[in-house]
């Protein structure tokens, strides 16, 4: 069973040119879309972290005001007995 016929000029025109010459376009498009798929990993991977980091800070602030209400309730109890 034959395919579509391929005109001469097709022909002689891939003939020419060699495997590099023919793959290089498909090969350059490849390449960019890896640099932009690594690009966005990495801006991910920076959004991760900056969300870490702002989820931390909450931790660490509403650690440091649960302490200043321990103390302030202390020293409210304090003045109480005194």
């Amino acid at each position: 069973m034959a395919g579509a016929p391929v005109h001469r000029s097709t022909l002689a025109l891939l003939g020419s040119q060699t495997l590099e010459q023919k793959t290089r376009p498909a090969v350059s498009e490849l390449e960019a879309a890896l640099a932009r798929e690594a690009a966005l990993q990495r801006q991910l991977g920076e959004q991760a972290q900056r969300l870490m980091l702002a989820e931390e800070f909450e931790h660490r602030l509403l650690n440091g005001l649960q302490v200043i209400c321990s103390l302030l309730s202390l020293q409210s109890r304090k003045a109480g007995t005194s």
